[in-house]
């Protein structure tokens, strides 16, 4: 498990999907769209509260800061 703030994130390893929960609760689900190559981006997609966020990732660690950010966020807001 891996931990960003509150949210603790599944192993992704080779999976499609990483789920990010708060207690029993999925508040972040990344998703693997394509396979790593030395020069490709868009890699990872997040969804927060099932709202998909606009950047795409390459980097997994990036996916998931943004996913907690967003997180808190809507938190914060109400969203």
């Amino acid at each position: 498990m891996v931990k960003f703030g509150p949210i603790t994130y599944s192993p992704h390893g080779h999976n499609k999907k990483s789920e990010g929960r708060v207690g029993t609760d999925v508040v972040v689900v990344i998703t693997k769209n394509k396979n790593h190559t030395l020069t490709n981006s868009g890699i990872y997609s997040v969804a927060v509260r099932s709202q998909k966020l606009p950047t795409e990732y390459r980097d997994i660690d990036k996916a998931r800061l943004a996913g907690q950010r967003a997180y808190e966020q809507s938190l914060a807001t109400g969203d």
